[in-house]
């Protein structure tokens, strides 16, 4: 016993110190910031998230708390057609690919309807989207105004809680999210945290953890709190399955290109199999989308077992594969593996450990300002001093 106190203890400090001996790549992959954005004279940044109301991130992403490199921070709705011509806007869009289906649904896209889109954007000079196959998509359309560059969903650094040893992780396994719309593999792997000490935390009153029922909306240090109390982590990088037929404009879109062959096998051997649930062929029509719910649980130093989409995976352009979480198959898989990361956990400290530290060097809000959001800052005063 006091061997293995010691271990923790040694193990437990290099949670707090430099870096691990393992890879810390910085490279961002499909996430790396468009660089030839055209700035003009105008005086300063407003910058504001789509989707959301401001209190939304708030106690999330602080925004606010970094205005002094040069910006403003605030909702749509309070620019006005007086003061907009004064700033450069950008926008950041967390949730793309999704919403975009929606918004061209009940349009017959053609070429010449390319300014319904425009328009949606009317006044904005940059947009940073989740989605880097959505911001090429934009730019192989022609659509350069505003101009859209990949961004990373980051982590705000003064929300990581302590990390703890095993014997204070109450929770086997913990899941954040919405069950809806979970591609069927991952479905399947949720059914099978109730043979395991486990917590859910999802929709209001839509939320329960093994130990305390959870019935209202949990501020984000509370949820946080939650993973610093489990051990394992149910991850998914992917939105699915997509029961519609998107419009054919979305072709190019390399975001939905499992939806399109769904559709296009479907169409082709068995109609009556065109459906999303288990047995359809449309069940693994899934999109990528890398959100916070990689970011979290990493942050809070659970071990990451991810579902591997095989077509996607992009939490690859953020960390490794067998260095910083383990994937999984199916159901069966998934159930397997966790027992053996249970079974075996001091082995997989330093794979969590890992996991933390890239998030709390690469991936946080203050690194993503400075990787998006400062370099136009820059040209921006650059612009100014010049008149141009």
């Amino acid at each position: 016993m006091a061997s293995t106190a010691w271990l923790w203890l040694m193990l437990l400090g290099a949670w707090e110190v430099g870096p691990v001996a393992a890879s810390n790549r910085t490279d961002l992959k499909l996430f790396t910031p468009f660089r030839n954005v055209t700035v003009s004279a105008k005086k300063k940044m407003w910058l504001f998230p789509m989707h959301y109301p401001k209190t939304t991130l708030v106690g999330n992403l602080r925004f606010e708390a970094h205005t002094s490199m040069g910006y403003h921070y605030a909702p749509e709705n309070t620019v006005t057609e007086h003061n907009r011509s004064d700033y450069f806007f950008v926008k950041i869009d967390f949730e793309e690919p999704n919403f975009l289906v929606p918004a061209l649904m009940n349009l017959q896209m053609h070429p010449h309807q390319l300014n319904t889109m425009k328009a949606k954007h009317h006044g904005t000079d940059l947009v940073l989207t989740l989605c880097p196959y959505t911001a090429a998509w934009y730019r192989h359309l022609g659509i350069h105004a505003p101009i859209r560059s990949p961004a990373y969903y980051p982590f705000e650094a003064a929300l990581a809680p302590k990390p703890l040893p095993p014997e204070d992780r109450v929770n086997d396994i913990m899941f954040v999210g919405s069950r809806c719309g979970l591609p069927q593999a991952v479905a399947n792997a949720f059914e099978r945290m109730r043979n395991f000490k486990s917590c859910w935390i999802g929709p209001p009153k839509h939320a329960k953890c093994t130990q305390v029922p959870l019935r209202h909306v949990l501020k984000f240090t509370r949820v946080m709190s939650f993973f610093a109390e489990s051990k394992v982590s149910l991850v998914h990088n992917v939105l699915g399955p997509f029961g519609g037929r998107p419009v054919d404009i979305l072709q190019t879109n390399e975001a939905f290109r499992d939806v399109f062959q769904a559709w296009s096998g479907c169409a082709q051997h068995n109609r009556k199999r065109m459906h999303a649930g288990p047995g359809g062929c449309l069940e693994n029509a899934t999109l990528p989308q890398l959100k916070s719910r990689t970011l979290m649980p990493a942050a809070a130093g659970t071990v990451m077992l991810v579902y591997n989409d095989s077509s996607f995976n992009v939490i690859e352009n953020l960390f490794v594969p067998g260095e910083d979480f383990v994937y999984f198959q199916d159901a069966d898989d998934f159930e397997a593996k966790l027992r053996r990361i249970l079974q075996n956990y001091e082995q997989y400290v330093p794979m969590a450990q890992r996991a933390r530290q890239k998030v709390l060097q690469h991936y946080t809000l203050e690194r993503w300002l400075e990787t998006y959001v400062a370099p136009v800052i820059q040209q921006l005063g650059s612009a100014e001093a010049t008149g141009t």
